[in-house]
């Protein structure tokens, strides 16, 4: 259930979806006049929103924070920020699809056939479709609110693929590019010492004595590459004489803050890092290194952990739906103000 459960949850952050027709066996409101399953939940502009949907995420970002805190819901302030978060998560899926239609990108046939492809491969993967019917009921989702959403999926990955890839209005010009490289990079040669045993980030005087009389001679005007290749203990440097080139949270923030403060050609002071000190020097940045980062700068990654990092058109698109998303005019229905913790099922 927890597989099922964190790739939907990362798929609302991803996409919308569409108000969902067919009524799931069990889900409602313990409502005044007795339990009801509202259909026309909520209008977005002049898209219906279905009781469903809204029921998917409330239940999940419930269960999320009481996992945190088994009292959280015992502050009336909480109830009401718990339904105005997954209002805000709504919008946001909303802004996608208005986007979609304004820019009239649609799931055609293929599409759609791909998307059923991979729902064939996730019932296998469950062991059958009774299995998976009963997954996506402990997960509080109908099996046409699951097609839906990853149909809505393939929508924005689409829409996204449109407005940035192969010509795409919003893609980059070289010039474009190379300005927000420079402005969020940067490139820097590293001597690194590792600590000796039993020291660490904050005792670690045997390491520094040995890093002293390296920066010593760094600071005297001996060619930094020559003291990285006799001095240095990382090895993946040596493949990489041009420097590493990286932006905050791809290194210790301390070694990204020690590097900007550089200026091209300057040597830090020494610096001390999780595992050991560190001797930098900022270099200069080159063309070809910034051209082979393009891919992941633009279009991001998934890092040695397996997490991915967004790309800078990722940020960008965020901002665009975010923006769309403000736009939108809600409207509740009679029964938002009986939504609570204790009421929906």
């Amino acid at each position: 259930m927890k597989r099922l459960i964190a790739l939907f949850l990362c798929l609302g952050a991803l996409c919308p979806c569409a108000a969902c027709g067919g009524r799931p066996e069990i889900g409602g409101i313990h409502s005044k006049e007795g339990d009801i399953y509202p259909q026309n939940f909520l209008l977005m502009d002049k898209a219906e929103v279905e009781f469903d949907l809204f029921r998917y995420y409330y239940l999940n970002y419930k269960n999320m924070y009481l996992e945190q805190d088994p009292d959280y819901f015992e502050k009336e302030e909480n109830e009401k920020k718990l339904k105005e978060e997954i209002l805000d998560v709504l919008c946001d899926f909303y802004a996608i699809r208005f986007l979609a239609e304004e820019h009239k990108v649609s799931l055609n046939k293929e599409d759609k056939d791909s998307v059923q492809a991979d729902i064939d491969k996730t019932v296998e993967f469950y062991s059958g479709k009774d299995e998976f019917l009963s997954y996506l009921e402990e997960s509080y989702m109908s099996e046409e609110l699951y097609t839906y959403m990853m149909e809505y999926s393939a929508l924005y990955l689409k829409l996204f693929n449109t407005l940035y890839k192969n010509g795409g209005k919003k893609e980059w010009s070289d010039e474009k590019y190379y300005e927000y490289y420079k402005k969020n990079y940067v490139a820097a040669q590293q001597i690194f010492i590792p600590y000796e045993t039993g020291e660490t980030e904050e005792n670690h005087s045997l390491t520094l004595a040995k890093a002293t009389e390296i920066h010593t001679k760094a600071k005297n005007g001996e060619d930094f590459w020559s003291l990285v290749e006799t001095y240095g203990k990382d090895e993946n440097m040596l493949k990489y004489p041009d420097g590493y080139y990286f932006t905050k949270g791809q290194a210790e923030d301390v070694l990204h803050a020690s590097t900007v403060a550089l200026k091209e050609g300057e040597i830090s002071e020494i610096v001390a890092g999780k595992t050991g000190l560190y001797i930098i020097r900022r270099v200069a940045m080159k063309k070809l290194r910034m051209d082979e980062n393009r891919e992941t700068t633009l279009y991001g990654y998934s890092d040695p952990a397996g997490e991915w990092q967004a790309g800078a058109y990722d940020d960008e698109f965020q901002k665009l739906y975010k923006e769309r998303a403000k736009k939108i005019k809600v409207k509740k229905s009679k029964y938002w103000d009986e939504v609570s913790t204790k009421t929906v099922y």
